[in-house]
């Protein structure tokens, strides 16, 4: 028996433990699981108490309902703590089997004297229905409203379990994932236990809806972890992220440039937050799809580079970009790669600000249509902007030509690291027909300060149709 059992046509097919059944060849409905095992459970054991230790020893999971949670409870928030509290500590898988509404805050944390815990969850939803909806308050930029705060979570899955924030409300945030229990106090050391890992997790088919409130907020990495502690090896798969996608009266989609302030998916604000992907999941009408830079987007004064901590090394494996203001925000050493993504109709692809180290960017098979890029400054145009001596390859991309102003469209500036040298290589691929579709800032001497090498490169004309290959270069 696995630890998610199988999973058919919303039921849970499970073996009934033999000692509950009142006769051993009594037949097993496994479609009334719930409600024929937790009857069994409570006629054996007279007990609620009784029936859930009876639960720990015979199976494999625990669902909500046998906590006592109904499917037209207001507020399922007590009884999915307890259940989430009880799984931890039995080792059980958690099934929510109805969608359930939340009012404040879910810890999800090792048992006492414990430093890492795993917990799967099932839960589920429908068309229109979202397996988790925020019923709380709104938070503040400083404080926001986290819906789950997980640290110590380890080789676990969640399924399904995904959330919905109301229209109007801001400052929430969905996933807290983090190393460590609380806060510390200002001067004291790290809270007790001291987790040093929260990785090697998964998200499945999860579909998070965070309408149009200020600072809401899908997933945030690391936010109080230390150097060292660890929040790698996790994973998105197959799930959705939107925003601010309100359409139109006449039934047109928002433009990127709608973006609520401090919208984004993935926040990542550790120092060890490496080796982490998103596999063919979906990012809509975001301000920020994936960022490296912590805190709120509330303030839209300058920043210098030095307080964005966050760390990276994150994959893409296919998905799309739809509406997003900016679908990367990146801002470290370590290595990105877009493979085999999609981008449409947003304003920025990439942007990186200034600073002196030297990622390796990497864009695979991936296709880029109808991308305003900056809309006024010297980066006017630009879809892709890099700021340091990074080395970005793109290896079979097409960038249509409804995007950006062509001789701008990749913009590299090495500002803090002209005694170093940064690569831009392009090897095949159709960009927008000019003279060139990338600019390179020099440095105070006029040096370009980046290599350039295109390869079997073609332009593309106003059709998006090949016309004549750019002329193969290499210049340092």
């Amino acid at each position: 028996m696995t630890a998610f059992a199988n999973f058919f046509g919303g039921q849970i097919q499970l073996l009934r433990p033999a000692f509950l059944a009142k006769s051993q060849t009594a037949a097993y409905d496994p479609t009334k699981h719930n409600a024929q095992d937790t009857n069994d459970l409570l006629q054996a054991s007279q007990s609620h108490a009784d029936a859930l230790a009876a639960l720990a020893m015979g199976t494999t999971y625990a669902a909500l309902s046998d906590f006592g949670s109904k499917p037209a409870d207001g507020d399922h928030t007590a009884k999915f703590k307890q259940a989430v509290t009880w799984c931890i500590a039995n080792g059980k898988t958690l099934v929510c089997p109805f969608p359930i509404r939340l009012s404040s805050t879910t810890d999800m944390l090792p048992p006492s004297g414990k430093s890492e815990f795993t917990l799967n969850i099932l839960g589920t939803g429908a068309i229109g229905v979202a397996p988790v909806t925020w019923i709380g308050p709104s938070g503040t930029p400083d404080n926001c409203q986290r819906i789950f705060n997980v640290a110590g979570m380890r080789s676990s899955t969640v399924s399904n379990m995904g959330f919905e924030v109301p229209k109007g409300t801001h400052d929430v945030l969905g996933w807290d994932l983090d190393t460590l229990a609380g806060k510390p106090a200002a001067g004291s050391t790290p809270a007790e236990p001291n987790i040093s890992t929260t990785g090697t997790n998964t998200f499945n088919f999860c579909g998070f809806n965070i309408h149009n409130g200020v600072n809401n907020k899908g997933f945030r990495l690391g936010h109080l972890s230390q150097a060292g502690a660890d929040l790698s090896n996790i994973g998105w798969e197959s799930c959705y992220f939107y925003g601010n996608g309100e359409f139109a009266a006449d039934g047109s989609s928002p433009a990127a440039a709608a973006a609520i302030e401090g919208q984004f998916a993935i926040q990542i604000e550790g120092p060890n937050c490496l080796t982490n992907y998103a596999k063919n999941c979906t990012f809509g009408y975001l301000k920020n799809g994936i960022t490296t830079k912590p805190g709120s987007f509330n303030s839209t004064s300058a920043y210098a580079p030095s307080v964005l901590t966050g760390n990276g090394d994150f994959t893409l494996y296919g998905g799309v970009f739809s509406h997003c203001y900016r679908d990367v925000h990146y801002n470290n050493g370590q290595p990105f790669r877009f493979l085999g993504t999609r981008h449409e109709n947003g304003r920025q692809l990439l942007w990186m600000p200034d600073g002196g180290d030297a990622p390796l960017i990497t864009f695979r098979d991936c296709m880029v249509d109808d991308y305003t890029g900056e809309t006024s400054g010297p980066e006017l145009g630009a879809v892709i902007r890099i700021g340091r001596p990074a080395s970005l390859m793109l290896d079979q991309v097409h960038i249509g030509p409804g995007s950006g102003k062509p001789s701008n469209l990749i913009m590299l500036n090495n500002f803090n690291g002209r005694a170093k040298m940064g690569s831009l290589t392009v090897i095949g691929g159709g960009y927008p027909a000019g003279n060139t579709f990338y600019t390179v800032e020099g440095d105070a001497a006029g040096a370009p300060r980046f290599g350039i090498t295109v390869i079997n490169a073609t332009q593309l004309d106003g059709n998006n149709e090949p016309t004549t290959p750019f002329a193969n270069r290499m210049t340092q």
